[in-house]
C-alpha cells in the first residue's frame, strides 16, 4: 500500500505507539510504502523542537533521517 502520513501520525508512532507505530513499523518491514514531501519533513522537525516535545537537534535529525531511509521524497 502507498501511503502518506502526516505530522501527528509521526508523533504518536515515535512517542506513544498504537495504530501510528504500526503503521509505520509496516513501513520499515517494507510491507508499505511511505512517500513524504519535504514540507512535511520541515513540519514535523519544527514540532518536534518546539512546545510540548523539545527534543534536541541530534534526536530530531535520528527521526528525520529514519523517515527518509524508508521512504520515497516526492516534490
Amino acid at each position: 500500500m502507498k501511503l502518506v502520513l502526516d505530522t501527528n501520525i509521526f508523533i504518536s508512532a515515535f512517542f506513544w505507539g498504537g495504530y501510528p507505530r504500526e503503521v509505520f513499523e509496516r513501513v520499515l518491514s517494507g510491507l508499505d510504502e511511505l512517500y513524504i514531501s519535504e514540507g512535511i519533513m520541515r513540519e514535523l522537525a519544527s514540532v518536534l523542537t518546539g512546545g510540548k516535545f523539545a527534543v534536541n537537534g541530534d534526536e530530531v535529525e535520528d527521526y528525520l533521517q529514519i523517515i527518509k531511509k524508508y521512504s520515497n521524497e516526492v516534490i
